[in-house]
């Protein structure tokens, strides 16, 4: 609603004159904050879904206005329905290695965002001497979707996942503007000099990290995963639902001895099927449930 690309003006002052329940879904809330804040206060919202982690609610949306304003954390995105049929590939008849596809994060939105790019890095560059084959990339022409998308994602042992969000909670895009200036002095800048320079002090502040629509994706199509450790909503056990790989990559020898191991991939991904996509637990339903549950409680 703060934005007139995807709320007109016109639009907005029928929201505000509207005297009923208005709820709210957002997107990317990280960005422009204060602003978002300032549209919910004037729309007199009642109800967020928000992909704020339940105990961070006060803290991010921290504005006396919104006290009153019930929030309800919810996933970025659900899992398939139990019952849709899938065929599967036996993974001892996948001939990728690691399949992943990411695209780079603007710097401002702190660390955790940039780990797509530094899991894909890291293993584009240790690959060779692995005996990996792989199919990784960040960059955006290299993006498949669709079927192409199954495909890919059906016929490697394993793919990568990071959490989703953002570690960085820009309240009045001062981050955003500090980044941009220092890019403009040097336009070549890497991560970490950024980081350096402008986002250590911003960083960890508040943690805007969710379980990512594509763990979901792989459950589905029974692709073991490796990925950082992380809080994934709570919904995910590393080593039981994917293989955990440290963020400074000291654990790689197990990750790629895991890697080569038949048995060991079936169960993991028997395992995250079970409980992330059988289980009809995360599916879309779900989030019907919660909508309706908190229309109610308003």
């Amino acid at each position: 609603p703060h934005d007139w690309y995807y709320c007109p003006t016109k639009l907005y002052r029928k929201l505000k004159e509207y005297n009923g329940l208005k709820f709210l879904f957002l997107q990317d809330e990280y960005q422009r904050v204060n602003v978002a804040i300032k549209a919910m206060r004037e729309l007199n919202v009642g109800l967020l879904f928000t992909c704020v982690r339940p105990e961070l609610h006060d803290i991010a949306y921290d504005d006396p206005a919104l006290k009153g304003m019930r929030k309800v954390s919810v996933l970025t995105g659900y899992a398939p329905a139990p019952d849709q049929k899938v065929e599967w590939m036996p993974i001892n008849q996948r001939s990728i290695d690691i399949f992943y596809r990411s695209r780079t994060c603007p710097y401002f939105v702190g660390r955790v965002a940039n780990e797509k790019v530094v899991i894909a890095e890291e293993f584009i560059k240790r690959a060779e001497r692995l005996n990996l084959s792989v199919d990784i990339s960040v960059q955006e022409k290299d993006r498949v979707y669709g079927e192409e998308w199954t495909q890919c994602m059906s016929n490697c042992r394993a793919t990568l996942a990071t959490e989703s969000g953002a570690s960085i909670w820009d309240r009045d895009g001062e981050v955003e503007r500090a980044v941009d200036a220092a890019l403009r002095e040097n336009p070549l800048a890497t991560f970490e000099e950024i980081y350096q320079k402008v986002l250590e002090p911003y960083d960890g502040k508040i943690m805007y990290t969710a379980i990512s629509p594509r763990v979901f994706e792989a459950a589905l199509l029974k692709t073991p995963l490796i990925m950082f450790p992380g809080w994934y909503n709570g919904i995910l056990e590393p080593d039981v639902h994917y293989i955990r790989l440290e963020k400074d990559f000291s654990n790689i020898e197990s990750v790629v001895q895991r890697l080569r191991d038949d048995e060991a991939l079936t169960t993991i991904a028997d395992k995250a099927f079970q409980d992330l996509i059988a289980s009809g637990s995360y599916a879309a339903d779900e989030l019907g449930e919660l909508v309706t549950e908190g229309i109610a409680g308003c």
